[in-house]
């Protein structure tokens, strides 16, 4: 996923951390690896 910050999928998209604390990707959340192209990683949930 690269360095931090990230983009992370929100309600009304991509919403960016606020630094770059791996803390922000250990949740269930989606991170955009090409926001632009909506390819996206992690989101363990919908893989279970």
């Amino acid at each position: 996923m690269g360095a931090g910050p990230w983009q992370i999928m929100a309600s009304a998209g991509y919403r960016t951390t606020p630094d770059d604390d791996p803390r922000h990707v250990y949740h269930d959340v989606l991170i955009a690896l090409q926001a632009e192209r909506l390819l996206n990683n992690g989101h363990p949930s919908f893989l279970a």
